[in-house]
């Protein structure tokens, strides 16, 4: 009887084992307002700690695995370039970026 009582309860045990392991578990989560999750994970995105969500691993030593930062950030620098080149056409006022904002995005290396 025992013999069986410790079978069922490994299988039990091992039937609730999957692939992902983490310090941290989310798993079926519904979404919600941006604000409830930066609370909520504030400490878990400092903590480099990997990160798996719905058996996924969206985040490992502080890297997004498949996120290529470099090309991220060189096409976000040229989205803003585009929209700031723009926005005297769409500016009331016809102005130009230096002119409507010119202490919020000081000129790197004098350019």
């Amino acid at each position: 009887m025992k013999f069986a009582t410790a079978l069922i309860a490994g299988v039990l045990l091992l039937a609730g084992v999957n692939s992902s392991h983490a310090a941290i578990r989310i798993a079926d989560d519904r979404g919600g307002k941006i604000g409830t999750y930066i609370d909520r994970y504030q400490g878990l995105r400092s903590s480099g700690e990997t990160v798996i969500i719905d058996g996924k691993t969206v985040m490992e030593n502080r890297e997004i695995p498949g996120m290529d930062m470099s090309a991220l950030l060189e096409e976000a620098q040229a989205s803003g370039e585009r929209v700031w080149a723009s926005l005297p056409d769409w500016d009331p006022l016809e102005r130009t970026a230096d002119n409507a904002c010119p202490y919020c995005y000081p000129l790197i290396g004098g350019h």
